[in-house]
């Protein structure tokens, strides 16, 4: 064999082991071997953790369960008065708000609309607005219609915005399809002109005219994403959104994740609409716990996963903010969400 041979042979072997570990990290090969298990830690009691799907009160900690509601989804809540809600949708086009004090009891329901929505600390549609408080949930105030509920040109509209501490906008497109104002593309508008509530309305003209609203701003829970063990060191980057849980009040850890079966990385297969493959991980029991100074509730979730390399969604996430006495607990299950609020018996 010439020489030359042997050196051609030599770079086929070369690339054949480079392509083989381009390959490998681009299809996500790794070791078939599982690393090792994780022991429980000394004295651990499964029989101590509920099920969180079922998670209850105890005698320490207040649970209000929302999934037995319907389909409960997009919690939000106002800085003043310190109100929690979720939305709670009974069918397709079917859904309730149910409120929460800043302690976590809940303090009325009301029907959502297709055009309600919180501003500040009302909650408005086209037909009228009602406040939260921490006692409840008020009745329905009304407007006070422009120029007799009569359509209104687009200069005085704009008269009214320059002079409004708040502004918005309702489409016709979110009014009933029977409704006059659907048939009729009538656009309303509510403002709030020298601390009176106004309702505006104008023909949806063409092309539109638009003003921008005048809103206050919507605020962002504090979230915790992820869930080490009391005595992980690595501790930071578990949250989203300046604060904390009630002043440090509430903490979250996970106890034990308990191995039960490893999956190795994947990348997106071929031809993949999302683009997303799948993480190393380990699928089994998670076992957390609640702490609210000298209080605790736990809880096991199976079928959990502990992502051990790559990126891969959250399939669970806490959230609170400094004015707010409780946690909200936000699991998915596939694509469903479930949701807990929990907070101390004082």
């Amino acid at each position: 064999m010439s020489s030359f041979t042997k050196i051609g042979l030599f770079l086929a072997a070369a690339i054949a082991i480079v392509y083989g570990i381009v390959l490998s990290a681009t299809f996500g090969v790794t070791p078939s071997i599982a690393p090792r298990k994780t022991p429980a830690p000394d004295g651990f009691d499964a029989a101590q953790y509920q099920t969180l799907i079922d998670l209850q009160s105890t005698d320490q900690m207040h649970v209000e369960n929302l999934n037995g509601l319907g389909d409960p989804f997009h919690p939000g809540f106002m800085t003043d008065p310190a109100i929690v809600y979720v939305t709670v949708s009974t069918g397709p086009y079917d859904a309730f708000y149910v409120f929460f004090n800043k302690q976590g009891r809940e303090i009325g329901r009301r029907e959502k609309t297709r055009t309600m929505s919180p501003l500040g600390s009302l909650f408005m549609d086209i037909d009228g607005y009602f406040a939260v408080t921490q006692q409840g949930v008020g009745d329905q105030q009304s407007y006070i219609d422009v120029e007799n509920g009569a359509l209104i040109p687009f200069e005085t509209l704009e008269k009214l915005h320059a002079k409004s501490t708040t502004f918005r906008a309702i489409s016709y497109h979110d009014a009933p399809r029977e409704s006059e104002t659907y048939k009729q593309k009538i656009n309303t508008y509510i403002l709030k002109v020298d601390g009176v509530w106004l309702r505006a309305k104008m023909g949806q003209s063409d092309p539109p005219q638009f003003l921008d609203w005048k809103t206050p701003s919507f605020p962002q829970f504090h979230t915790q994403y992820r869930f080490p063990t009391k005595d992980d060191p690595n501790q930071d980057r578990t949250t989203f959104n300046a604060g904390s849980f009630f002043g440090g009040k509430y903490t979250i850890h996970q106890t034990w994740f308990d191995e039960q079966e490893y999956f190795r990385r994947r990348a997106p297969s071929i031809g993949s609409t999302t683009g997303m493959g799948t993480p190393e991980h380990w699928r089994g029991t998670g076992y957390y716990e609640i702490a609210a100074d000298d209080k605790s509730i736990k809880f096991a979730i199976p079928n959990d996963r502990k992502i051990l390399s790559g990126s891969g969604r959250f399939t669970m996430k806490v959230m609170g903010h400094e004015s707010l006495d409780l946690m909200v607990i936000e699991r998915y299950a596939g694509n469903d969400a479930q949701y807990y609020i929990v907070s101390t018996k004082d």
